[in-house]
């Protein structure tokens, strides 16, 4: 029988897990298999000063240290002036990257792009991803949610760091995509989320159902949508959702939205009881495995004995 340090795979999985003690992800850091230092190498387990060690070995483990939370400062600063592409995402992406240096590589970015140099798209890849760092700031997202990239500009607004004033102003951008991460938002307004579950993109109603701070007023609104079945299917599994709006959806003719009724443990018994015998079996599995579902109804569908 093989012991854990005789497998990669398993000794992967230890690397991987954040509960290892940090002298056993120091050892599997510098493991042979790149599966299993990789892990390690990146598990905040590790200590900055183990990560600084690892950093001077060679360029793939310097990337995977810079990657690690618990890289220290300098460590990661070294990694977002580094000439090597991977290395500079690694950092950038680390959430303790110091914010001036996301500030630095945005900056050297937009300068490049407005002096008409050629950026390739790893290098414009670079400015998405500071705008989806939290590390980033509310004055760099601030700029980033007006990008002229609308990639950039939506992780921005999306970014949970970002402001509610740009969340905000992004509400009222002439931009779907701007608009969807607004809805999408956790700092966007219940009225603002109002306006968008009626916007014209059905990818910004989407966000707007699945968001918790969506009034109750606007779902039935959005269970009426006829032009995107996700956007019903996410009303119906919300548990905020009308009873009224659920016993309807009931009989909804899209079995993807009876199925999503029969699951949610607020649908009322009485639509409860039907879906347990409806016609497709997803639905009624999951009408049956619903705790608020009646007994006559996992009874008739054979769930329970006697």
């Amino acid at each position: 029988m093989l012991s854990w340090s005789d497998r990669k795979d398993i000794r992967a999985a230890v690397a991987d897990n954040v509960g290892v003690p940090t002298d056993v992800a120091e050892r599997l850091a510098v493991d042979e298999e790149w599966m299993v230092w990789n892990a390690a190498a990146r598990n905040s387990a590790c200590t900055a000063a183990f990560l600084d060690r690892l950093a001077g070995v060679d360029a793939e483990k310097f990337r995977a240290a810079a990657a690690n939370p618990s890289a220290s400062p300098e460590l990661i600063s070294s990694a977002c002036r580094s000439a090597a592409r991977q290395v500079v995402r690694a950092g950038i992406e680390n959430p303790s990257c110091p914010p001036r240096e996301l500030a630095a590589v945005t900056e050297q970015i937009l300068a490049d792009r407005a002096a008409g140099r050629h950026l390739p798209p790893a290098v414009l890849g670079n400015l998405r991803t500071v705008a989806r760092n939290p590390a980033a700031g509310a004055g760099l997202l601030a700029r980033l949610a007006v990008d002229l990239d609308d990639d950039t500009a939506r992780n921005a607004v999306e970014n949970p760091s970002c402001a509610p004033r740009v969340v905000l102003a992004a509400v009222e951008a002439d931009r779907p995509k701007v608009r969807a991460a607004a809805a999408s938002s956790m700092h966007c307004p219940p009225e603002s989320l109002s306006k968008l579950a009626v916007d014209p993109h059905s990818y910004v109603r989407r966000n707007a159902a699945r968001n918790r701070r969506t009034p109750v007023a606007s779902l039935p609104l959005l269970a009426a949508d006829t032009q995107d079945w996700v956007i019903r299917r996410t009303v119906v599994a919300r548990r905020d959702c009308p009873a009224g709006v659920l016993s309807a959806l009931a009989g909804d003719a899209d079995h993807r939205i009876r199925t999503g009724v029969a699951g949610n443990s607020a649908t009322p018994p009485a639509a409860l009881l039907r879906l347990a015998a409806d016609p497709n079996s997803t639905t009624r599995l999951a009408a049956r495995r619903n705790p608020a579902t009646p007994p006559a109804g996992k009874a008739a569908a054979g769930l329970l004995a006697g």
